[in-house]
Parts: structure tokens; C-alpha cells; sequence
């Protein structure tokens, strides 16, 4: 299989140079090519990667878009059986971590797979609970007909680290325009409505977390809830995000009681504000647009 990683970054630190140098550590590294789609760094470290392992696309940050972006990546995969998704905050965490990923296609019925994410190093214990919960020890693949078990959850995909049989990412049209987020979950639902599996492999893992402000929760919860109201359909065939909500909630408080109990009063108020925010981006259409701008992450978005 020929596979292609795809790497879009803009202004990285220095866990993208942490990137770089555990892909070339990858078992399966001297027979794949990294794409770098770049809307923003100017760094010496960029020019030096060498032309044979790396090639790269510079855009303005004006042109970035969730799901455009990595279409470019796609359509500029030539030849490419997979295409390998990753952000420029998460270090593969073993050599054989792109290897482990990519076998999951030996079932010609999964049309894309995702990798397990284990918080970094620096990860608060919130950050830490929220890699545990969504991202299990056991590997499992999804179907469309599972929707009735799992709901929403079972379109869960994740660009951080997930591999596209590009054939299936083609069929059901690719990555679409104008994403604020969610181009990830928009293609998992697609490929299972279209009969496509999705899989998950808890053996390939990268480091990959974020400690989020609380600031940071309202507006990532404000782009999810735009998100779902703009994808309504996604809703409509695979059900509601408030249940997944409460299961985490409930988890989140168990964890942090038995791992760091003085975390509990924050883990309260981040979770009434992720509420919050989640409210506001599904009637977001009601807000005047400096109001959506100033509480989304995606504020290009709302140019």
C-alpha cells in the first residue's frame, strides 16, 4: 500500500520538531512521504527536512480550513492508497505506532481507523480523563448499524491520528468547504451510511492532549455546537450529543475523586461552561456575528 501523511500546521512548537523525529523513527518511515501543508511558519526547521521523505504545500493562514485543507492534502496524494492524518501537537509514541495503524485495513470493510491518544507528559488530570475516556484500551470497529447501541459516539473519528482508505474517503465525497469543526465526524458518518466500517486501534498511539483554559472550553464547546446544529443530520440518524455528555461528566468526577480530589470545584464550573457553550453554538444563529467570533477558537470561520 502507498501511504501519504498529511501534516497541516501553523506557527507548531517544538512538539512538531518531536513529530518530525518520531516519524522517522517509524517502522514503516523509508516507505511513506509526509506532506506538510504549512499556513504559517517561516522556520529554518521547515526548509531543512529533506525532499526525499517530506514535501510541502504553503498556504496563507487565510486559506486554512478545517476540512478544505485536508482535502488539498488528499488531492495533492497522488497515487496514495492511505492517507494518514496527524496534527502538529501529537508525537507518535512508538515506532510502530503508523505500522499498527495502517494494518487495521487488512479488513477491506473499514474505511478509515484512528489511533488511541495518551496524554502527554505536562497533561493536567482533567486533560488526562478526557484521553482516557474517549480513547478505550481495547480496539473495536464500528458499524452503521451500531448507532442504536452507541449513538453519536459511533461516528467518533479523530484527525489528530487517523488513516483514510483514500477509495472510501473519495466515495463519499472527501472532506467538505467551510468546516469550523467536526470535518472528522462529517466523514465518519458519511462513510457508515455509505457501508463502510470504522475502526479503532488501541496498539497504534500517539502522545496527544491539550490543557485547555476555561476559556478555551467555552469556545471549543461553542464550535462543537455550531458544528452539530449546522450537521443536523448527523443528529438525526445517529442521536443526540447530551447523552455522551452526562456519561462523561459522571466519569470525569469519578476519575478526579479517586486521582485529584481539589480538582473537583474546577472540573464542576469547566463543565457547566462547556454546557454553556454548547448552547450558545447550536443557537448560534440567533448571536450578532462579533459575538460568535469573540467566543470561537475558529474565529477565521466567521470571517
Amino acid at each position: 500500500m502507498n501511504v501519504k501523511i498529511i501534516v497541516p500546521i501553523y506557527n507548531p512548537d517544538g512538539k512538531f520538531n518531536m513529530l518530525i523525529e518520531s516519524y522517522k523513527g517509524q517502522t514503516i518511515y523509508n516507505n511513506t512521504e509526509m506532506l506538510i501543508i504549512n499556513s504559517g511558519d517561516s522556520s529554518d526547521f521547515i526548509r531543512s527536512l529533506d525532499s526525499k521523505h517530506f514535501s510541502i504545500i504553503n498556504i496563507s493562514p487565510d486559506e486554512f480550513d478545517h476540512g478544505k485543507t485536508r482535502q488539498l492534502g488528499v488531492d495533492c496524494s497522488i497515487g496514495a492508497d492511505i492517507v494518514v492524518f496527524l496534527t502538529q501537537d501529537a508525537i507518535l509514541e512508538t515506532k510502530y505506532s503508523l505500522e499498527k495503524l495502517i494494518s487495521t485495513f487488512r479488513n477491506p470493510n473499514i474505511g478509515a481507523v484512528y489511533g488511541r491518544q495518551i496524554p502527554h507528559l505536562c497533561a493536567t488530570s482533567i486533560a488526562q480523563h478526557s484521553r482516557f475516556f474517549n480513547y478505550g484500551k481495547k480496539s473495536h470497529v464500528r458499524t452503521f448499524d451500531e448507532r442504536r447501541e452507541f449513538g453519536i459516539k459511533t461516528t467518533f473519528l479523530s484527525n489528530s491520528f487517523a488513516a483514510y482508505k483514500k477509495e472510501a474517503l473519495i466515495s463519499v465525497g472527501g472532506f467538505p468547504n467551510n468546516m469550523i469543526f467536526g470535518e472528522d465526524m462529517f466523514i465518519g458518518a458519511k462513510l457508515l451510511m455509505a457501508g463502510w466500517k470504522i475502526g479503532y486501534s488501541a496498539e497504534a498511539r500517539v502522545y496527544h492532549s491539550h490543557n485547555y483554559s476555561i476559556m478555551d472550553e467555552l469556545k471549543r464547546s461553542f464550535d462543537i455546537g455550531v458544528f452539530h446544529e449546522r450537521e443536523r443530520w448527523i443528529l438525526n440518524f445517529f442521536g443526540k450529543a447530551e447523552g455522551e455528555g452526562i456519561k462523561f461528566v459522571k466519569s470525569e468526577i469519578l476519575f478526579l475523586c479517586k486521582n485529584d480530589l481539589k480538582k473537583v470545584p474546577e472540573c464542576i464550573l469547566r463543565d457547566i461552561v462547556k454546557f454553556l457553550g454548547y448552547k450558545l453554538g447550536v443557537r448560534y444563529k440567533w448571536l450578532p456575528n462579533f459575538i460568535r467570533k469573540k467566543i470561537s477558537l475558529n474565529k477565521k470561520f466567521w470571517n
